[in-house]
C-alpha cells in the first residue's frame, strides 16, 4: 500500500517490483493493480500493462523478475 501511495503522491517516483521469480513479481503487481483500479486509474497516463504503468505526475512502476538481465539491463 505504501508503494501505491508513493506512486500517486510522490512526483517522479520510480517503483520496481522485484520478486524471487516473475510469478511472485506478477502477484504483487496484481495486488497493486487492484488498488490503482479502485481509486487511482484516472491518474494513469496510459493503461496498465503486464510490465508496469506510468502516472500523470511522472511516477512509474515496473515489474521485474530476479535475473541479472532484468535487474541490470541488457549488456553488450
Amino acid at each position: 500500500m505504501a508503494s501505491l501511495l508513493e506512486l500517486v503522491f510522490l512526483p517522479r517516483c520510480s517503483i520496481r517490483i522485484l520478486g524471487g521469480s516473475e510469478t511472485q513479481s506478477q502477484r504483487m503487481y496484481a495486488y497493486l493493480q487492484e488498488g490503482i483500479e479502485r481509486g487511482y486509474a484516472d491518474k494513469l497516463t496510459g493503461r496498465l500493462t503486464a510490465k508496469g504503468c506510468q502516472f500523470d505526475n511522472g511516477a512509474n512502476l515496473q515489474v521485474l523478475a530476479q535475473s541479472d538481465r532484468s535487474v541490470r539491463g541488457h549488456h553488450v
